[in-house]
């Protein structure tokens, strides 16, 4: 499956609310209001979609930031709009986080406090699997261990909570991202070729300078 701006977010004003829509989820279309989610059918989607402009293409989501400033807490929806190929392992091809596009939920919301963590994101040291739901090889996890989360290469495991409260399938919409770096070569051998693949893996539960 090729890897495309699939995904699009869709904003209104008043009242503020959010629609996210992927060519690759059919039958759904997610509803972001009122510190709600909810799931649209397609014929209620194309009810309230005429309501709703600036339309906005990503590659995939990575789930939903929430920042506490005071006494409020804004939610941001968070979109890799671009990333680079850097190669196939067996039915998956990983790529690297290049950019990414926060979407608030409030208009009183501050995109300057998610600025850091947009630039983090971008460093190059952030990849994801596409696809990323049924497949064979699982990039969070080493080739002893496939099949068995690894919760701690699990970067973004906190930007799936807000969605998995309302019963969202966080499974069909979100990404999961590791941390670290990848390298996969082809070698030959005379006529014969195999690929190496190496992966280093960065623990969410153990970052930072020791």
């Amino acid at each position: 499956m090729v890897l495309k701006k699939s995904f699009r977010v869709l904003r209104r004003y008043k009242p503020r609310s959010v629609l996210l829509e992927s060519k690759e989820i059919e039958g759904e279309t997610l509803l972001f209001e009122s510190n709600t989610i909810a799931t649209l059918t397609p014929a209620e989607a194309e009810m309230v979609r005429r309501d709703y402009g600036e339309a906005l293409a990503a590659y995939c989501c990575l789930g939903v930031l929430q920042v506490a400033q005071g006494d409020a807490v804004y939610h941001y929806l968070v979109l890799v709009t671009d990333c680079q190929s850097v190669g196939k392992v067996r039915d998956v091809e990983v790529f690297r986080i290049t950019q990414t596009t926060f979407a608030p939920f409030s208009s009183r919301a501050n995109l300057e406090l998610v600025q850091e963590v947009g630039k983090l994101l971008a460093s190059g040291q952030f990849f994801f699997t596409w696809p990323s739901y049924g497949a064979q090889f699982d990039l969070l996890s080493c080739s002893q261990k496939q099949g068995k989360e690894q919760r701690q290469f699990f970067w973004n495991r906190a930007l799936y909570s807000y969605m998995r409260r309302f019963g969202v399938d966080c499974r069909k919409w979100l990404v999961r991202v590791m941390c670290g770096s990848v390298e996969i070569q082809t070698v030959y051998a005379g006529e014969k070729q195999a690929k190496a693949c190496l992966f280093s893996r960065l623990s969410c539960e153990r970052a930072g300078t020791r």
